[in-house]
């Protein structure tokens, strides 16, 4: 009798530790918190690698906890959807370009990029060491999201890819030249250029029908796959209307609430690797394309500095100028110069081996 006790106890026991590992693992599937997450990019960017690059460092550093399943855009939603898709949930998270949603705020757009002011590295100081992340920060909470800086593009922009050489400010003139960009746009409609509006998947095309006499689109990795080296064998340097590109990642804000603080660290912890990793291949890809470009027929000439003068007095004028209608553009703008003020000393102190110089001491007067 006691040895059947003690049977029927060591069943039940067994009984009872089988249902506890059942319940934990469980609670273990429960805890696996999957977000799907849109791209900016198509795949064919070089761009979606990064990505790739961030949801895998999620997955292996979380340990599985934290699964993002990426899209390219257009899968879920429209490049113009993404912002609201994301705040209202029906995304958890994306890749963006600040600048695109300029026009729900204004104060979005030089979060993006800047004209003649910011290079990758200013924007990486601004960011962390001189408050930019906060005024970011509270600009989407507005909306209902979660933001940080996921990578910057590598450099510049390649500048304009054009069908006839420009190699002064008086070769713009009467030149129909795709840009993105209103401060952009106005600098261009002031050197007697007219900038036209045209989406992306559009350029190559209106390149090639005459629609337009010139463009600029993205990095030089970008534009030899979109094969703008064979319909305009001149460029013209630097891509002063985008001298560095920050893209942003974001997350919906109750989403983010929810998640652990050990995976909100992982998260933060994979973008700050994915930022460094990006920025480094932006700047080797870029190198790459632009000897392709070369070996293709492509000419290169270069803006001088008294023209690069010229059109950062055009681009002052046209930033006070929405300064002074768009409160958190202004905001934007005050805190970048004056962190650019700030630095002025270092980095002369550091030429001809600093990162990259302001162009002149006369940036704009925001009052």
């Amino acid at each position: 009798m006691k040895n059947v006790r003690k049977i029927s106890i060591v069943l039940i026991s067994g009984i009872l530790l089988l249902g506890f590992i059942g319940i934990h693992r469980a609670e273990s599937a429960e805890k696996v918190i999957r977000w799907k997450m849109s791209c900016y990019f198509p795949k064919s960017f070089y761009f979606y690698k990064s990505d790739e690059y961030f949801v895998k460092l999620v997955d292996q550093m979380s340990g599985g906890r934290l699964k993002i399943q990426l899209f390219p855009i257009g899968a879920l939603v429209g490049t113009y959807d993404l912002f609201d898709a994301v705040g209202k949930g029906a995304v958890d998270c994306a890749s963006e370009w600040p600048t695109t949603w300029s026009g729900i705020d204004a104060g979005f757009d030089l979060l993006g990029t800047t004209p003649m002011l910011f290079t990758d590295l200013d924007y990486q100081l601004w960011l962390w060491n001189f408050g930019g992340l906060q005024i970011a920060q509270d600009l989407y909470a507005k909306y209902n999201l979660k933001w940080f800086p996921e990578y910057t593009l590598g450099g510049t922009e390649s500048g304009y890819h054009s069908k006839k050489p420009i190699k002064s400010l008086a070769d713009f003139k009467g030149l129909k030249i795709r840009q993105s960009g209103k401060v952009q746009g106005e600098v261009l409609h002031a050197l007697g250029a007219s900038p036209v509006s045209i989406a992306g998947g559009e350029v190559y095309t209106a390149m090639e029908r005459g629609v337009i006499d010139a463009c600029e689109y993205s990095t030089p990795a970008n534009d030899y796959s979109m094969g703008l080296h064979e319909v305009a064998k001149w460029m013209v340097v630097p891509g002063w209307y985008q001298t560095s590109s920050i893209i942003g990642f974001i997350i919906n804000m109750d989403k983010w609430n929810k998640l652990p603080s050990d995976l909100k660290a992982i998260v933060k912890g994979a973008l700050s690797q994915t930022y460094i990793w990006t920025n480094s291949c932006g700047h080797y890809f870029g190198m790459e394309a632009v000897d392709k470009m070369e070996k293709a027929g492509v000419k290169i000439t270069y803006l001088s500095s008294e023209d690069l003068e010229e059109i950062q007095k055009l681009v002052n004028q046209s930033m006070i100028k929405r300064a002074a209608s768009h409160e958190n553009y202004a905001k934007v703008a005050k805190s970048m110069i004056s962190y650019l003020e700030r630095v002025k000393t270092w980095r002369s102190m550091q030429k001809p081996f600093s990162w990259g110089t302001g162009i002149s001491s006369i940036y704009p007067n925001i009052p």
